[in-house]
């Protein structure tokens, strides 16, 4: 490939990736609803979103899943995966990050996946940033049941973990 078409493409994805600071809908309130196809998983609470000619990365709203060299890391992104990757999904945008991310809740067909990742023991509910109390019950049953990371013995919390490695 020449170098004059690797420029091009570069340049094609800087112009189609959107931060929220930088899209057109900064200036709307939050309560913005975007629709479009989950084209990439980062990982288990964080992913890229094609909407109208656009790439949108998004933070999932609620959660803090593994970070990637973590136990359960990997499985959370799979399962995060496993769910939306190539399918049609409505995100309701609750905020904006410090990354420039949206931070939403996603939804497939009317399921929460930000609660499924939760429920599933593939995510912590992140009440730091969020007082939903199904998600604390969600955690909770997850963490009875032993379902995902709750089959370790002692889970480092993704927060605790970053720390860590600062």
């Amino acid at each position: 490939m020449s170098r004059f078409i690797k420029f091009l493409a570069l340049l094609l994805v800087t112009l189609l990736l959107v931060s929220c600071k930088s899209s057109p809908f900064s200036s709307l309130s939050m309560e913005k609803v975007l629709h479009g196809q989950v084209i990439d998983v980062l990982d288990g609470d964080t992913v890229k979103l094609r909407s109208d000619w656009h790439i949108y990365k998004i933070r999932l709203a609620g959660i803090d899943a593994p970070e990637k060299q973590q136990a359960y890391g990997v499985q959370s992104k799979i399962y995060l995966e496993h769910l939306i990757v190539d399918k049609d999904v409505s995100i309701k945008v609750v905020s904006c990050d410090q990354y420039g991310r949206y931070v939403g809740r996603i939804y497939l067909g009317g399921k929460d996946i930000n609660g499924e990742m939760i429920r599933s023991g593939y995510a912590w509910h992140y009440y730091q940033y969020d007082s939903d109390p199904v998600y604390a019950v969600f955690m909770l049953d997850a963490q009875r049941a032993n379902r995902g990371l709750w089959q370790e013995a002692h889970p480092t919390p993704p927060w605790i973990f970053r720390k860590g490695r600062n």
